[in-house]
């Protein structure tokens, strides 16, 4: 998983991490700990980021499954 990617996309489209955790349904902590490598993302999440940031399916592979 390429974070630096995810964490770049998500500042451009100025997506705060308190959003992402609202839009996932998750805690900031959860937030965090995924963002930081600690924990993976699951399957609806990352269809869900993927939504929410409207990427494109190369977008997709290149963030999730690098």
């Amino acid at each position: 998983m390429d974070l630096g990617a995810l964490r770049t996309k998500l500042y451009n489209l100025k997506i705060t991490n308190v959003v992402l955790a609202k839009e996932l349904g998750i805690s900031m902590s959860a937030v965090q700990r995924k963002m930081t490598g600690e924990s993976e993302f699951k399957r609806p999440e990352i269809n869900a980021i993927i939504n929410l940031l409207s990427l494109t399916d190369e977008e997709a592979m290149n963030i999730f499954f690098k």
